[in-house]
C-alpha cells in the first residue's frame, strides 16, 4: 500500500494507466484472423490469398475515387504533391543501413527474432486471447529467455548520452527559443541511443538504485520506486549545476494485430540554472511485425515539449499524413517539427 501511494502522489492517474489500453480492442474477427494468421505461418503457408470479394470491393473503391475526382471532387495539387515526393526522395536516399524500408529500426539479429517470436506465441497459448485486449503486459510474467542482460534503469542513464553536446549550450543562452531548439535537439539526437532494443529490459527490484558518471562530469542518480506499475525515479546534474534532469517513468505494453505497443507514461522536467524550465513529453513506441514480417521498432504519435515560463511549446509529430493524396508516403520515422507560441489560458488550443 505505501508503495502505491507512493505513485499516486507522484500522480494522481498513474494508477489507471492499464485502463489506456482499451484502444487496443479487437473484434472478434480480427481475433480470429490474429490466429489464422499465425498458424499459417507455423505451418509454412505463409500470407493468405485475397478472395474474390476483397478483390471486387479494392476494385470497387479504387472506382469511387475517380468518380468522386470526375464529379468535382477535390484534387491534389500537382505542385504540393512534386514537393512531398521530392522530400520524400531525399528522405529514402540518407536511410540509415539499420532502417526498416516502411520505417523504425529493424531488427539486426535473426536469432533474436526467433527467440522473441517463440516466447511470444507461447505467452499468446498460454494466457489466451485477454492479451489481445489491451490487458497491461508489465502484469504479466516475462520469460527470462526474452530479457537482455540490462536493467530499465540502465536503458533510461542511456539517455543521457547526448546531453554534453547540447545542455551546456542551452544553459548558456538567454533566448528561450533557441534554449528550447536545443533541447528537442538533444533529445531527438538521444534517441539512436535507446531505439532498436527488442530484448526486454529486466525490471529493477524495488528499492534498485543505479549511479552513473558522465565523461563531461555529470552524474545520475536513478531508483526503482514502485514495482506494480514498475516506476523509475532519475535525478541528472549537469556540471557545474548548468542544468537538473528529473523525474520518474513509468509504461505499460499491450498487443494489436501483429505489434506490441509501448505507452510511456510519467513526468520529465528539465531546469536550468537561471529557473528556466521546460517539460519533456513522452512519445510512443511500436514493434511492428512481432510474429511474421521484418521485426521493427518505431516511434510514433506526438512528441511536445513546454515551457510554461514563455508559453512556448515544440512539436515533433512522427509519420504525419501527407498532405497530397498522389504523393508518396515517407518512412514512419520521418517527422516534423515546429515551436509556436500558445495561450497558457487555452493550452490545448493549436
Amino acid at each position: 500500500m505505501g508503495c502505491e501511494s507512493q505513485v499516486l502522489n507522484q500522480d494522481e492517474g498513474i494508477d489507471t494507466v492499464a485502463q489506456e489500453f482499451k484502444e487496443l480492442d479487437m473484434t472478434e474477427d480480427e481475433e480470429k484472423d490474429f490466429f489464422e494468421k499465425e498458424e499459417e505461418v507455423e505451418k509454412g503457408v505463409g500470407k493468405k490469398k485475397k478472395t474474390w470479394l476483397q478483390s471486387v470491393h479494392k476494385g470497387v473503391m479504387k472506382r469511387s475515387s475517380s468518380f468522386t475526382g470526375f464529379f468535382g471532387g477535390a484534387k491534389p495539387s500537382p505542385g504540393l504533391a512534386d514537393e512531398e515526393n521530392a522530400v520524400v526522395q531525399k528522405v529514402m536516399s540518407n536511410r540509415s543501413p539499420m532502417a526498416s524500408e516502411n520505417g523504425g529500426v529493424r531488427i539486426q539479429d535473426p536469432t533474436q527474432a526467433t527467440l522473441v517470436r517463440s516466447v511470444l506465441s507461447l505467452m499468446l497459448r498460454q494466457m489466451g486471447r485477454q492479451l489481445l485486449k489491451g490487458q497491461n503486459m508489465m502484469n504479466v510474467s516475462f520469460p527470462i529467455e526474452c530479457c537482455q542482460p540490462k536493467s530499465i534503469l540502465e536503458i533510461a542513464a542511456m539517455q543521457g548520452g547526448y546531453f554534453n553536446k547540447f545542455l551546456p549550450r542551452a544553459a548558456a543562452t538567454n533566448d528561450p527559443v533557441e534554449r528550447l531548439r536545443l533541447v528537442v535537439s538533444c533529445f531527438v539526437a538521444s534517441m539512436t541511443l535507446t531505439s532498436g532494443n527488442f530484448l526486454k529490459p529486466l525490471n529493477p527490484v524495488l528499492g534498485e538504485t543505479l549511479q552513473v558518471d558522465y565523461e563531461d562530469g555529470a552524474k545520475a542518480y536513478l531508483e526503482q520506486t514502485c514495482h506494480h506499475p514498475p516506476v523509475s525515479s532519475f535525478l541528472l546534474e549537469g556540471p557545474g549545476a548548468q542544468y537538473r534532469y528529473y523525474g520518474y517513468t513509468t509504461f505499460a505494453i499491450g498487443f494489436g494485430m501483429n505489434k506490441m505497443l509501448l505507452k510511456n507514461r510519467g513526468l520529465r522536467v528539465l531546469e536550468f540554472a537561471d529557473g528556466g524550465k521546460i517539460d519533456i513529453g513522452f512519445p510512443d513506441d511500436r514493434w511492428g511485425n512481432v510474429f511474421w514480417g521484418e521485426m521493427h521498432h518505431e516511434t510514433l504519435g506526438e512528441w511536445v515539449f513546454t515551457d510554461e515560463a514563455n508559453a512556448l511549446r515544440a512539436t515533433i509529430t512522427f509519420n504525419p499524413p501527407p498532405k497530397s493524396k498522389s504523393s508518396k508516403s515517407p518512412p514512419s520515422d520521418y517527422f516534423i517539427g515546429c515551436i509556436d507560441k500558445y495561450d497558457p489560458a487555452e493550452p490545448e488550443k493549436k
